[in-house]
Order: C-alpha cells, then sequence, then structure tokens
C-alpha cells in the first residue's frame, strides 16, 4: 500500500501548477505569434471570434471580472486612394460598416471588461479598428458621408448600413470635411461613463450621441493627442 504524506501532495500540486503555469505561456506565445502576423482579413476574424468566445466565458462575480478569455484584435492599417467622390466615400463607409460587424454589432456591454475594479474607472473604453490613410482624392462633408451609410445596403443586415449599425449604436463624425493626405482613426466606443452626460436636457430630447452606448467615432487621428477624446487602445492583444 503506498502513502503519500502532506509534503508529497505539495509538492505533487506544486508540479502540477507549474505544468499549467508553463502551458499557458507556450499557448499565449503562440496566440501572440498567430495575431501578429495574421493579415488583414485574418485578423478581423480572429478579433470577431475572440470576442464571440470572450462573450462566452466571462465570469463576474460582485460585479468584479475574475475571469474572460483574451481579446485577439490588432488596429489594422488601410490605404487609400480614390478617383472620384463617391468611392471614397464607399470605402469609408464599408470600413465602418466592417468595424461594427467584427465588434458584434454592439450587442456586447463591457467588451474591453469592467470600468476598474468596482467600476471606478473613468477611463474611456475605445479600439481603433482601423488608421485609414487616405492619401489622394477628392474632399466630402461629414453630410454627404452620413447621407452615403443611409444610402447603400448593407452586407449584413436587409437594411442601410446607416440603420444597421443604429440599431443597437451610433455614428459621431468629428470632421466637418474629410481631405485627402490625411490619417483618419475609425474607432469603436463602448462603456462610456459621463456623469453629466447622463443627466443632460440634450440627452432626454435626442440633440446629441448615447455615448453609453456602443458606437462608431471617425476622427483625424491628431484628435487623440489634443482633445483627448478616447483612450487611445490601438491593441487589445497588447502589442
Amino acid at each position: 500500500m503506498l502513502i503519500i504524506g502532506k509534503k508529497g501532495i505539495a509538492l505533487e500540486q506544486l508540479v502540477l501548477w507549474t505544468i499549467i503555469l508553463i502551458s499557458f505561456f507556450l499557448i499565449a506565445f503562440t496566440v501572440e505569434r498567430i495575431v501578429s502576423s495574421a493579415g488583414p482579413l485574418e485578423s478581423e476574424i480572429i478579433c470577431r471570434d475572440s470576442l464571440i468566445l470572450k462573450s462566452k466565458t466571462k465570469t463576474d462575480v460582485a460585479s468584479i471580472e475574475l475571469l474572460s478569455s483574451p481579446d485577439l484584435c490588432k488596429t489594422i492599417n488601410k490605404k487609400f486612394s480614390a478617383g472620384k467622390k463617391e468611392e471614397a466615400l464607399d470605402f469609408f463607409s464599408r470600413s465602418m460598416e466592417r468595424c461594427w460587424w467584427i465588434f458584434l454589432e454592439g450587442r456586447i456591454n463591457e467588451v474591453f471588461g469592467p470600468r476598474g475594479l468596482l467600476g471606478s474607472d473613468e477611463k474611456t473604453k475605445c479600439f481603433v479598428c482601423n488608421t485609414l490613410v487616405y492619401q489622394k482624392g477628392p474632399t466630402f462633408t461629414k453630410g454627404e458621408l452620413l447621407s452615403h451609410l443611409e444610402g447603400i445596403n448593407s452586407r449584413y443586415k436587409n437594411s442601410d448600413v446607416l440603420s444597421y449599425i443604429q440599431e443597437r449604436g451610433y455614428v459621431q463624425l468629428y470632421e466637418e470635411a474629410y481631405t485627402s493626405e490625411q490619417v483618419y482613426a475609425l474607432v469603436y466606443a463602448s462603456n462610456i461613463d459621463d456623469s453629466v452626460w447622463k443627466s443632460s436636457f440634450v440627452r432626454f430630447a435626442g440633440f446629441d450621441v448615447p455615448y453609453t452606448q456602443p458606437g462608431l467615432w471617425l476622427m483625424n487621428l491628431n484628435r487623440f493627442g489634443n482633445d483627448e477624446l478616447c483612450y487611445y487602445q490601438p491593441d487589445i492583444a497588447g502589442q
């Protein structure tokens, strides 16, 4: 009869936890390599699938997130030029539609995790889906882009693209005009809490964007350094 003492059990547990930790770091390293080397299309699919998995594995106790699978997303840089205004409008519109689809159409609350240990973190939460490098092409206005979003059919739902996004979210266009030779950030914003906004009359009247919902922002990349409109998180995976 084999008798194992307390020291033997403790040693077994130590070995087991060592193996688990080593396995975890090896898997994390492998996943990181896969994400960093993936092309644009593969990166988008990996990001979306990881968010689906996160929504199914998240475990909360007393509003504290204890366990969740990681987000495997990275910002994709897109360079483009347009010969006609319609081409530029279509590129921006389809990029916005794609970002909304990748982030599960705004169906998951707190996709970036809870706001601090007990909800005290006041940083806005957003992710830069794309940096859109508009190299050459005609200028278009904010109003023209909104009209285009409303005028083209969505690839993911039987509606126009603007209605597709506004079903669970909003669109915020920060620039009055979008010109070439500029870099624009396409941002998915979520989990933003503004106490002034919550009690403001403009929200009740519907005159401004509901930041407490998920939404898409389109702005000049320089705004991140100047206005600090959102917490710049270019890669959820940590790159």
